[in-house]
């Protein structure tokens, strides 16, 4: 009786070893981040996506608004191309269309190299957007932006001559590129003093 008492104890164990094993690795599965690269596709898994990157080779003439339905999207990388002036065919997006609020798990914002003009106000109400890179818009006006929770936010390449207003309040800013523009030395030493804990990039 000893004996086989001693079996079932490591029957069960063995038993317990292999649950554990199976609900770990389904919880691993379940945590991973799936990245797309082709929209098609992401909308066909449109529970799933949480990184979307693509990068539009004058596919994209607008923003694509099939975008906001990906309700899980953490990471959204939105790249254009480097346009020769002298290529008609290269063509870059010129906004971003109301309703990105609806993608209120974004974490990350990445809109580089476009033609952007001017930003929609939905981009405030993303309370989880912690990175916000606008590099490379050489004419995008910024003075509707007024997000509070972004950590990193980039602005090179932009060709600004005076930093937006909306820069001294953002108290959580923990770095900021400026690099590439054309702002008076004094501006940044007056916003370094606004916002001491931030590392500005500019030079």
């Amino acid at each position: 009786m000893g004996q086989l008492k001693i079996k079932r104890g490591k029957y069960y164990s063995i038993l317990v070893l292999c649950i554990v094993t199976v609900l770990f690795t389904s919880s691993c599965k379940s945590q991973e981040k799936l990245e797309f690269s082709d929209l098609k596709t992401a909308l066909e898994k449109k529970e799933e996506v949480v990184i979307l990157k693509i990068r539009n080779e004058s596919e994209y003439k607008s923003f694509p608004l099939e975008i906001y339905d990906l309700l899980n999207l953490e990471t959204l990388s939105f790249t254009g191309s480097d346009c020769d002036i002298r290529n008609n065919d290269c063509i870059n997006i010129d906004k971003i269309p109301d309703g990105i609020e609806n993608l209120s798990k974004l974490k990350e914002l990445y809109l580089v190299m476009n033609n952007i003009k001017s930003l929609t106000d939905g981009i405030n109400s993303l309370n989880n957007l912690k990175v916000l890179d606008l590099s490379n818009n050489t004419s995008i006006n910024l003075d509707n932006l007024n997000n509070e929770s972004i950590e990193t936010l980039n602005l090179n390449e932009c060709y600004l001559s005076n930093l937006p207003k909306f820069l001294y309040k953002m108290k959580n800013l923990k770095t900021l590129g400026l690099e590439g523009n054309n702002i008076e030395e004094s501006e940044i030493e007056e916003l370094q003093k606004k916002l001491p804990k931030c590392k500005i990039y500019w030079q």
